[in-house]
């Protein structure tokens, strides 16, 4: 992870909240989405 964050800039988007009141964020470096970086390295599950 730590690679990939240091691709390039990181950017945060806010995207709500869950019903516990936890921030859901879009994290993206250079265009690409952190979750489905995670999710090509088997490391996360895609979300449904």
């Amino acid at each position: 992870m730590q690679a990939f964050l240091a691709r390039g800039p990181v950017m945060i988007e806010r995207m709500g909240a869950d019903q516990y009141g936890r921030t859901l964020a879009l994290v993206t470096v250079n265009g690409e989405e952190a979750g489905r970086y995670l999710v090509k390295l088997g490391l996360a599950r895609r979300w449904r």
